[in-house]
């Protein structure tokens, strides 16, 4: 588990208040896949945007991700998501908890987990590496993206300027 700074929770502090759940949660992703596509081995993420499963996936990589922005501390993977992500070598979750700021946030190890509801603790299995990755990497994007940005009110907006945001970033 970890948290962003407390710069970045602000901004989405914003977005949460400004966005439905859903928009949030779309914009939350594409957040999630530029820095993960920043992984040297995952430079080919693929974003499966609106209703693909898994959410996004590296080929490469044999990496499949189910990225989710929730109120409350439990996840439930529908029996789809669990089958798209059967399909790659590494399956993670990639959740953010949206009850309190600072939000919590955890890459779960889904390999060998059991296909139930998920209470997202201490006890989870969690990738540690990745985990550092989108620490910062997530924090310094939504930092210089800022809440104006974020919250834009056409979607093709926000997305263009996330990637453009890091690619600054990265640059």
């Amino acid at each position: 588990m970890f948290t962003l700074t407390n710069a970045a929770n602000a901004i989405l502090e914003v977005g949460l208040q400004k966005l439905t759940p859903e928009e949030f949660g779309y914009r939350f992703q594409e957040l999630v896949v530029q820095v993960i596509r920043s992984v040297d081995s995952m430079a080919d993420l693929y974003d499966n945007k609106g209703a693909g499963q898994p959410d996004c996936y590296s080929l490469s990589a044999g990496f499949g991700f189910e990225i989710k922005a929730r109120r409350a501390s439990t996840v439930e993977l529908d029996s789809n998501s669990w089958e798209s992500l059967s399909k790659f070598n590494h399956s993670r979750l990639i959740a953010m908890v949206t009850e309190e700021a600072p939000y919590p946030l955890w890459v779960v190890n889904l390999e060998g987990a059991p296909r139930s509801p998920m209470a997202l603790t201490d006890n989870v299995t969690i990738d540690r590496e990745l985990e550092a990755h989108l620490k910062q990497g997530l924090s310094d994007l939504i930092e210089a993206l800022g809440f104006e940005r974020l919250c834009a009110p056409k979607r093709e907006t926000v997305i263009s300027s996330i990637a453009a945001v890091h690619r600054k970033l990265r640059s």
